[in-house]
């Protein structure tokens, strides 16, 4: 995944993991930046899926916003 590709992911984001043979989903917020370079949020649950990235969401405020006709 490129720089730009991680700075466009929405909080509540599943993404999997890898390292080895071993693989995880995890839920991520958007890329942040600081004197280390970039980095992606790890949000603190123990296991992501569909649902909880939903609940997630709107527990939080970040679901997508509608505009009146």
């Amino acid at each position: 995944m490129g720089l730009g590709e991680a700075a466009s992911l929405a909080w509540g984001t599943t993404v999997t993991v890898r390292a080895g043979e071993e693989h995880r989903k995890i839920l991520v917020g958007p890329a942040h930046f600081d004197q280390r370079g970039a980095h992606l949020k790890i949000l603190p649950l123990d296991s992501a899926s569909a649902t909880s990235a939903e609940k997630f969401r709107r527990a939080n405020g970040y679901t997508a916003m509608s505009v009146a006709d």
